[in-house]
Formats: C-alpha cells, sequence, structure tokens
C-alpha cells in the first residue's frame, strides 16, 4: 500500500482526516480487497482505483476454475459487494454495495489461463439502509486542483478558519444557517495538486435536506466564480457518539465547469475595498437560501457559468434562457405577495375594454376555426398582462438596478437569441463595434445582468465584473500591439445611484 495518505496539517476537525484516509485507501488502487457477487459462492481478491475522469475502477482476475459460472451480465443483474478490512482503529470495517446500476462498464480480458475483469463504477455506497441517513452528522467532500483553480479571494470573504490556531488569518471557511440547521462551507489544500471542498453539518440533518443545501451552495458558488464543484462526490455520514453508524457514498457527477469570466472580480486593489468585490457570508447565505430547494434557479447560476466557457452565440442563448428563468421565478414570487402589475389599474376601464374587446372578438366566431379561435380568446382574455420586454425588465426595477439603455437594448436581443437569430446594431448606438464585438458585448451582458438579479435579491451591493467592455477593450488593445498588462477589469456597479438613462 502507498504511504500517501491524504491530510490535513493542525485542522480543528480531526473528522476530516479520518474519512480522507479512507478516501486516499480506495483511490491508490494497491489494496487488495475481498469481492463477491450477490448469491453466488465465489470470492475474489480484488482492487479498486480512481479514474482520471472522477470514475472508480474494481480489478480483479477469474480463474479457470470458475470461467464458466461467472457470466460478466451478471455485473449488471446482481449487487457486488466489496469487502474491505480497517487499517485504522477510529475507521470501522467497511463493506461497500455495487447496485446494478452503479456500473457503468466491464471489461474482459484473457491473460494466460485467467481472465482479467475490470468494472467501471459510477456510484457505490457502504450501506444498504436510507434509514441510518435520516438525522444524523453529514459531510459532503470533493475533489479540485489548486494548480488550476486557487479559490482564495474568489467570489466569497472568507471570516472562519478551520485552523487550531483559532487567532489564525488565514480565512477559508464561512457558515451557513438554513432551517435552524448550522452548515460550514470550506476548502482545504493538501498539495499543490490536490484540494477539497467541504461542505459540513455539525447539527443533524436528513440526507435529502443536506443534498438540497450542497447543491444550492455549489450554485451559488458558481456564479460567483465561475468554478462549478462537480465531477463526484463523497458524502459521509455518522451519529454522534455512535462510531459503528459511520457509512458513505460515492457518486459522480458531470464535469467541474471553469469559466475564466466569473462575475465578481479577483483582483487587489488599493482604492476600492474587498466588501465592494466579494460577497460577505452573510450575503453569500441570502444567496443560498435564494437557491435552495429551487431547481430552476439553481439550474440558471449553472448555464451562466457553462456561458462563461462558450462563443458569443452560444453563450447569448444561454445566457438567455437564464434571464428568462430568473425573471418568471422573480415575477413569480412578487405577484405572490402583491397583485401583478398591468397595463390599466383602473377597475372600470378594464372592465368596459374587455367587455368591448370581447364583443367584437364573438362576432367573428362562425368565420374562424375552433383552434384559432380559441387562441384569439385567450390574447383578448389577457389584454391587460404586461408585454414579455416588460416582465424582463420589472424585476430590475423592483430591486431598484437602474438599467443603462445600451442594457436594455441587450435585453431586447434575448428574444432573438432564443429564436436562432443573430443580433443588429440598432441605429448609430453601437457604430464603434464590428458585428463579433457587438456579439460579444450582449451575450457578456445578458450573463452580467441575469447574474446582476440573483446576486441584488440576495442584498449584495457591491461591483460586478462588465465583461462586454472588458473584452472588448482587451481585444482591441492588443490588436493594437500595447497589450493588456496594464489594463483591469471594467466593473459595473450594483446600487441604485449607478447611473441614469439620458
Amino acid at each position: 500500500m502507498s504511504n500517501h495518505i491524504y491530510s490535513i496539517q493542525n485542522t480543528i476537525f480531526a473528522d476530516d482526516n479520518a474519512v480522507l484516509m479512507l478516501v486516499s485507501l480506495l483511490e491508490a488502487g494497491e489494496t487488495n480487497f475481498f469481492m463477491a457477487l450477490y448469491n453466488e459462492k465465489a470470492i475474489f481478491n480484488a482492487t479498486i482505483k480512481r479514474l482520471d475522469n472522477g470514475r472508480y475502477q474494481m480489478n480483479f482476475s477469474i480463474p479457470e476454475s470458475l470461467s464458466k459460472s461467472i457470466d460478466i451480465d451478471d455485473f449488471f443483474k446482481k449487487p457486488v459487494i466489496l469487502m474491505i478490512p480497517s487499517h485504522n482503529a477510529n475507521v470501522p470495517n467497511f463493506n461497500i454495495i455495487v447496485s446494478q446500476n452503479d456500473i457503468e462498464s466491464v471489461e474482459l480480458s484473457i491473460n494466460g489461463e485467467s481472465r482479467k475483469a475490470a468494472v467501471t463504477l459510477k456510484a457505490f455506497r457502504a450501506d444498504f439502509d436510507d434509514q441510518i441517513w435520516n438525522q444524523s452528522k453529514q459531510t459532503a467532500i470533493f475533489r479540485f486542483n489548486p494548480s488550476k483553480y486557487d479559490p482564495s479571494h474568489r467570489g466569497l470573504i472568507y471570516d472562519i478558519t478551520t485552523n487550531k490556531d483559532q487567532t489564525s488569518k488565514f480565512k477559508n471557511a464561512v457558515k451557513i444557517e438554513l432551517k435552524s440547521k448550522l452548515y460550514l462551507f470550506y476548502y482545504e489544500e493538501i498539495s499543490k495538486n490536490l484540494g477539497f471542498f467541504i461542505i459540513k453539518s455539525p447539527d443533524l440533518v436528513g440526507h435529502a435536506d443536506f443534498e438540497e443545501v450542497v447543491d444550492a451552495i455549489r450554485s451559488a458558488y458558481a456564479l460567483l466564480t465561475g468554478y462549478f464543484i462537480a465531477e463526484s462526490v463523497f458524502y459521509f455520514s455518522m451519529r454522534p457518539k455512535d462510531k459503528e453508524s459511520l457509512t458513505f457514498r460515492y457518486q459522480s457527477l458531470n464535469r467541474s465547469i471553469h469559466s475564466t469570466k466569473p462575475i465578481l472580480d479577483y483582483h487587489h486593489y488599493q482604492n476600492i475595498d474587498d466588501e465592494r468585490l466579494l460577497m460577505s457570508s452573510d450575503v453569500f447565505e441570502n444567496l443560498v437560501k435564494l437557491l435552495y430547494k429551487n431547481v430552476e434557479l439553481r439550474r440558471a447560476c449553472i448555464l451562466i457559468t457553462q456561458a462563461g466557457t462558450l462563443d458569443n452565440v452560444s453563450k447569448g442563448s444561454l445566457a438567455s434562457v437564464s434571464l428568462e428563468t430568473i425573471t418568471s421565478a422573480l415575477n413569480n414570487v412578487s405577484s405572490e405577495k402583491h397583485q401583478s402589475a398591468k397595463l390599466i389599474e383602473d377597475k372600470a376601464i378594464i372592465s368596459q375594454l374587455k367587455h368591448e374587446l370581447q364583443k367584437a372578438t364573438k362576432k367573428v366566431k362562425d368565420k374562424l376555426d375552433k383552434d384559432t379561435w380559441n387562441k384569439l380568446w385567450n390574447k383578448v382574455n389577457k389584454f391587460n398582462e404586461l408585454p414579455n420586454a416588460d416582465k424582463l425588465s420589472s424585476p430590475f426595477a423592483n430591486l431598484k438596478i437602474n438599467l443603462l439603455e445600451e442594457e436594455e437594448y441587450c435585453i431586447a436581443c434575448r428574444n432573438l437569441y432564443l429564436h436562432g437569430n443573430i443580433p443588429k446594431p440598432r441605429g448609430n448606438k453601437y457604430e464603434y463595434l464590428t458585428q463579433e464585438e457587438l456579439q460579444l458585448l450582449i451575450a457578456d451582458r445578458l450573463c452580467m445582468l441575469s447574474a446582476m438579479l440573483l446576486l441584488k435579491k440576495a442584498g449584495y451591493n457591491g461591483y460586478v465584473i462588465d465583461w462586454g467592455d472588458t473584452e472588448i477593450v482587451y481585444k482591441r488593445e492588443i490588436a493594437a500591439g500595447h497589450g493588456n498588462k496594464h489594463l483591469t477589469f471594467q466593473l459595473r456597479e450594483m446600487t441604485e445611484q449607478y447611473n441614469d438613462k439620458g
């Protein structure tokens, strides 16, 4: 077995090192375990290791004497049990259960008198019983590579340290209180190429709720930083003072997303405080609460993050979907608290208009087919609803985000992207831009404006990066042979006093 065991130095959480020891044991692929198919008498020596894509692979040899009794297809029909003896007094022995649905592929190779099998796993767990995941302390662990992504001074102002020295200036954690339960979100770096994002519940929680919180935190973090934590996750659960209740689950996820266009600036400026560039922990808590139990808004955060990795047309399309999703959600919340805004507020005028429109429409009913008539009648009954353009802009007004005329034009272009069209310059407003620059500006600003709604709703009033302006300035400076080291990001202020139209 390799001597390389993952360990966090000087951490206040001893349980993190215990579970990381187990993770390193599973990843190494150097330890022999016992493996058996359910209801089969044969037991094999097997190894398990982590692949570069985050999946796990189980390897074993089938002796010639058993080659006819073991059918590879059985792995897609029966559960597999992997028995793991513990080498640590603080970690109990484990059985890993692999269900038929956890198998991604089975490869068989013949080597002399034995057959070698490689079974790729996309999930496994250490128990059969979902009940033991209720009312327990739970932890989620995700890998990242610090040489490719540095989480310090990104998106968040960390105000807690996990170091044993609680007076340490090193801050790497924030706390989130949700439905009277406390959660911690932090990162730890093991080496220059290995780190872990950890989400922990010191309170007793159910697993379904814990997963919701984890997804909300990952989505909120992605929106701020451009980094969506994914690939794979280990969940750990243990009831208080019951070491034998320690159990875990592994699950392969979609690929992590790393956009180089975060919505919040990560630079240090002498004349701008971090509080104006990064999100405080209490506002981050509000953002997580906003996304909790709201799959649509979480998906919008991921779409905005993904859009930052794409070209202009694809980026604009994803950003347009995000804007539509977010404005619809915020409008629905607003309409639940208040009466929906209408074109006409006077009830007497509304009643008179509706009567006259319905009266005129009924006169042509016999001249129309049923389908056309139903559509027309529905339109008439909705005559007082705001048009889509107003529905998209009203959340900005409600949140006191003043839109520039250029930004309103970008919002109006969202419908073009949704129908596969490309924005064109309007009047002399964009005559200084090439067609490519125009598409770049609009797509980037649709991402920015979509994100601003969620950030402002959570209570953030600092700066966001205007990537539309930033990229055009950078590209032009490079084209002119000036380079871009002297440039900084173009920032857009969130506050109500940002700018007046005119």
